[in-house]
């Protein structure tokens, strides 16, 4: 049957299994923005990055899917592109989630994280962070 255009409520929309005459309502989750760790970060030295999730009335998120073989994907990409590293973080529990890496120069590097909580749907959380110590030189691009 289609919705009614004219109703102005907004309702969480009912799944009915038609076999068995069980209607029941989706989980939805509803997200604050993740919080990655704020410290200060130096390149070419083994840095911890910590990645906390929660729901939208700030209670840590307990348990995830499995997605690709792993709960959580961190992707780490320099804002030149010279650096690219797709991490799995592990979960410590709680809603956290750390991991140990090494910036291999100074700069900004965008923090991508691909997570499914469970019964949820997927969700994808970015941050820039910077990075102290050398940045590379600009490099102009070349023509083949």
């Amino acid at each position: 049957m289609p919705p009614n255009r004219n109703n102005r409520h907004k309702t969480t929309p009912s799944i009915i299994n038609q076999q068995q005459g069980v209607t029941r309502r989706p989980t939805v989750h509803k997200y604050r923005r993740s919080e990655f760790s704020n410290q200060s970060l130096q390149s070419n030295q083994k840095e911890e990055i910590s990645i906390q999730i929660q729901d939208n009335t700030g209670k840590p998120i307990e348990k995830f899917e499995i997605n690709h073989e792993k709960e959580m994907h961190l992707i780490v990409v320099s804002k030149d592109l010279s650096t690219f590293q797709h991490l799995h973080p592990e979960n410590r529990g709680k809603g956290l989630f750390t991991v140990t890496m090494t910036f291999p120069t100074g700069g900004d590097y965008k923090l991508i994280a691909d997570f499914i909580p469970s019964g949820g749907e997927p969700k994808t959380e970015s941050q820039w962070i910077t990075v102290s110590g050398q940045a590379p030189s600009p490099r102009p691009l070349q023509r083949k």
